[in-house]
């Protein structure tokens, strides 16, 4: 059967500063991926993407992170609040997603074990979100307090969340997307 992979390497580098005195910084994407075809129509892939940012370095004095959070310089680089693709839906995707996997091997391979650490390690992840949460909210403050009030933690409200598909702002006036620094 055959095989692909891909390795895809991207970075925007700047130099100098801007006419009011800051740079933003660089920005460099890496993502490694494959697949198999197993037969006419059926393939599987897998892969991975990494993304780093540096800090801007210097400061507009006309930018006020009063009226907006992703102007404050302390939130740049890699602490930033994502609030976009799954994390739109619900704040902990990654653990709804393990939630799913283990549910599945629940209901394929219903034994004793299975039946005994599925409510096990469900307590163990809403636990780890809760203290991973108030971290974030100690990090971002006024940002996560209001995307914590749209977005529930790990059950999605889709109706609600179709009803607002494109017509309303995420906190911090953004449409969609992620607090961050604009490039």
């Amino acid at each position: 059967m055959p095989w692909g992979w891909a390795v895809d390497f991207h970075a925007v580098v700047r130099v100098g500063r801007n006419d009011v005195g800051y740079r933003l910084g660089n920005r460099y994407q890496a993502s490694v991926s494959t697949a198999r075809v197993f037969s006419s129509g059926v393939s599987l892939s897998t892969g991975l993407r990494g993304e780093l940012w540096e800090n801007i370095t210097g400061a507009d004095p006309l930018l006020n992170p009063a009226d907006e959070p992703t102007k404050d310089p302390k939130l740049q680089g890699g602490r930033r609040l994502a609030t976009s693709g799954a994390y739109a839906v619900v704040r902990h995707p990654q653990y709804v997603g393990f939630i799913l996997v283990m549910l599945g091997f629940l209901l394929q391979w219903p034994t004793l074990v299975t039946l005994l650490m599925f409510p096990i390690l469900i307590v163990m992840y809403v636990r780890l979100a809760r203290r991973e949460e108030g971290e974030v909210r100690a990090q971002f403050g006024a940002a996560w307090d209001a995307y914590a009030a749209d977005v529930p933690s790990f059950v999605p409200r889709l109706g609600r969340r179709l009803a607002k598909a494109g017509t309303a702002p995420r906190p911090g006036g953004h449409v969609s997307g992620e607090h961050e620094r604009p490039e």
